[in-house]
Parts: structure tokens; sequence; C-alpha cells
């Protein structure tokens, strides 16, 4: 008779052979084979590749279907898995919302086999129904990344390369410009000034760093120059027509820059504005960003000071051109008495002249993709547009004056939506309604056009 076996080592051996058994009754439950396995496997039979811009993302049809390269050969293509190496197995629950730059395209004969996106230049995402060759986003290694671009450089695409190496010369750029506006600040202020990059808002650092340039900025005696320098700095590197739409408080040193202008008192913030130099471009440009992003409250600042600000952004137009919806826009909250009789004044300063009903401005940025952009109306006509739209009353005189001189052309039908906007009175013609200025059309969401 056997001795009885108290060992655990039975039981799990017959739950071991269990598993084992049941996985191979079952294929889909057993353990899939590396990415890097199952990627090779999935190249088996490829003999063509393409590779187009994502078909989900922006652009025309034409643009997006338009095949960049092509390549031909299962035995060049089969090469493709020997530089492709993954971070990690595990794909990103919840991926990236970008579109990626490239689709590429894999194809056995006329059957597209499967579809991988390219983003960061880093990362792979498989777009096939049913995941092939592997379901969801994954990273390449950096080694991986570097081989990615260099293997379609050497089969005759050189974008990815191009792009990787234009990415490095923005970062550099942007650590010189960061390096710079450190150089602005005097010391103690000048140490705590970032070098470009994400700032990491919950680390023990960043904190560390925020307490330290709070103590260092409650010891300067004359903040109002500090100030002046946010504006300079900002005036300088972080203005224009990329940032009035990318307004970011997690990139560095912009972030610190916001920080220490709301750190200001009201008292402060206008004697930096009353003080300043209206010859100074940079500035002014700077002062425009704070209040358009409202790091300065305009309700904070005294009228005079205001109308200042705005007298010297209007004679400075010439050098303040990619600034100008930013003016624009800012000039249009200003209430005060001394800036309404500026914002006037400025309605006043110009005449309409016959530039053609919607002359498009096209220009095409490769094959297949073309922007349209429409003709920008004057700086005066765009300060009428804001006073109707207010309705103030000397609006009215100044449009009716004006249009009783226009010739047919843009201007006059702004002017026409001007007064009908004044007046609430929506009779408005088809060629009114498909106007695409800005104001323009600000002005005529406010009413409800009867087409004639």
């Amino acid at each position: 008779m056997l001795p009885k076996i108290k060992s655990p080592i039975l039981p799990l051996l017959l739950l071991s052979l269990a598993m084992t058994t049941a996985a191979q009754e079952n294929p889909a439950e057993a353990p899939l084979p590396p990415l890097r396995e199952r990627f090779a496997i999935a190249l088996k039979n490829v003999d063509r590749l393409t590779i187009m811009y994502p078909l989900e993302g922006f652009g025309n049809d034409a643009y997006k279907q338009r095949i960049l390269f092509e390549l031909k050969g299962n035995e060049r293509i089969a090469s493709f898995a020997d530089i492709v190496a993954f971070a990690d197995e595990k794909d990103y629950s919840i991926p990236c919302m970008c579109h990626g730059t490239h689709d590429i395209c894999f194809y056995e004969g006329a059957r597209l086999k499967f579809r991988l996106n390219y983003k960061h230049y880093s990362r792979l995402r498989s777009l096939t129904p049913g995941g092939q060759p592997f379901g969801g986003e994954f990273d390449l290694t950096k080694e991986s990344a570097a081989a990615f671009a260099a293997w379609f450089l050497k089969q005759g695409f050189p974008n990815f390369q191009k792009e990787i190496d234009a990415e490095a010369e923005w970062l550099r750029q942007n650590q010189e410009k960061a390096a710079r506006v450190a150089a602005m600040f005097p010391e103690p202020i000048r140490r705590f000034i970032p070098e470009h990059g994400q700032r990491e808002y919950y680390s023990y650092e960043q904190k560390s760093k925020e307490s330290k340039l709070a103590t260092a900025f409650g010891n300067i005696a004359n903040k109002a120059e500090i100030l002046q320098i946010c504006f300079r700095a900002i005036g300088n590197e972080y203005a224009g027509a990329y940032y009035e739409r990318y307004y970011s408080n997690t990139e560095e040193p912009q972030a610190t820059l916001y920080d220490l202008i709301r750190a200001t008192s009201k008292s402060e913030q206008n004697d930096a504005l009353t003080k300043a130099d209206t010859t100074d471009a940079a500035l002014i440009r700077g002062a425009l960003v704070a209040l358009r992003f409202r790091l300065l409250d305009q309700r904070n600042l005294e009228d005079a000071t205001l109308a200042k600000l705005y007298a010297a952004a209007w004679s400075l137009q010439s050098q303040l051109d990619d600034m100008r919806d930013v003016f624009i826009r800012v000039l249009a909250s200003a209430k005060g008495s001394q800036c309404m009789a500026l914002r006037l004044k400025i309605a006043r300063s110009g005449n309409p002249t016959a530039i053609p009903y919607e002359t498009p401005i096209v220009r095409e940025e490769e094959p297949g993709m073309t922007i349209t952009t429409c003709q920008i109306l004057p700086l005066w006509l765009d300060a009428l547009l804001n006073l109707a739209a207010q309705r103030v009353p000397e609006a009215r005189a100044i449009i009716t004056e004006k249009l009783a001189a226009a010739p047919d052309g843009l201007d006059k039908l702004a002017l026409e939506v001007a007064l009908a906007s004044y007046d609430g009175i929506a009779r408005l013609t088809q060629e009114h309604l498909t106007m695409r200025q800005p104001h323009v059309e600000e002005l005529l969401a406010t009413l409800k056009p009867i087409s004639k």
C-alpha cells in the first residue's frame, strides 16, 4: 500500500496540467508571442508598402489619399522587422488622441493586410480591424525609433528623418530662447528662470522652485521694473500669431513669466505701464499678450494707463502687424473715457477703399493641400465694427458718414453689416451673409439676417 502524499506539489502539478490542456483546447487564450515576433509574422507575404498622411487627420481627400512613398518587394519590406523593437509589451490604456504624422499601409497583392499610424516619431498604433499585427499603441525603444527613420531614409523616403531633425532644431531654438529670457533678468530672479521644458506641477522640486522664486521676488523693491522685463521677454520671444493661438501655462519659461505677472499688485502693474517706454515695441507686445490672456485685468488698470498703452500700440502698427487681432480684441474691452476717445479716433482715421468683395488669398502648402484666407479688414474698420456691436452712440454717425462715400467693395459691405448690427435690423444680402472676416462673422452671429 502506497503512503499518502501530503506535499502540495501534486495538486499544483495537476492544476498546471489542466491549464496547459485548456490552453491547447482553446488557442485563443494561449499567450500571444512578443510584439516583435508578431510584427515579423505579419510582414510575411507583404509585397508592397505605402505611406500617406493620416486618413483620420486634417486636409481634403486629395491631400490624405495621395501616396507619398511606395516600396515594393517582400525581401526589402521583411527587413523592416529587424529594426522594430518595442519599449514595453503593454499598450497605452489611454492612447494619444493626435492623428499622428503618417499612415503606413502594408499590402499582400491588392489586399490591404494592415495599417499602422506613426506618432511622435517614436510610437506605432495599429489601425487594422481585428488588431493585426497587434492591437493598441506602443512605444518604440529609443534605438529603434532612430533606426526606424534611418531605415526609411535608406529606402528613399527621407521625410521621417527630416521631421526628427526639424524637431531637434526646434528644441534647440527654444532652449536658446529660454536662455535669452533668463539673461534679461537681474539676480536673484535670473537663477530661478527655468530652462525650456514642461512644468511638472506636482513635483517636490517644482514646489521648491516656486517657493524660492516667490521669496526672491518678494524681496525685490522695484517690482514694476521686473514686470516690464516680463513684458519685454514675452514680446521678444512669446508673442505673435502662433502664441496668440497657443497660450501655455505648462511650458517653461513662459509659465514662470506668467506667474511673475500674476504676483504683482494693481499699483505695481499701473506703475510698470505708466513708466513704460512707448517706443519699446517688445514691451508693448508683451503687455498686449498679458491683457489678451488676462494675466493683467483691465479693471485693475487706470483708464489713462490703458489709453497710453493702446495709443502706443496704434502708433507702432508696422512693428506689431502679427499682433493685430490681439490688439483689436483687448481694445474692444476698454470702456474708460480716454480709451473710448482713442477707439473713436481710430475708427475715424481711415476711409473705405474699393477692395473687391471676397478676393481670396490662396496659397498651396504642397500638392493637394491649399489654404484659402480672406482679405484682412483695415484696423480702423475692425475698430468701428466693435463699436457698432457695443452700440456706442457716436459709432452710427461715423458709419453713415463713411458709407456715403464708400465705393463698392469689401469695406462697404462691412460698413453695411456694422450699421445693421447697430440698428438691429437685418436687411442684408447673400453677399453680406457669406463674408468670412472674423469680426464681421461675429456681428452676423448676433443677428438673424433675412437674405434678399
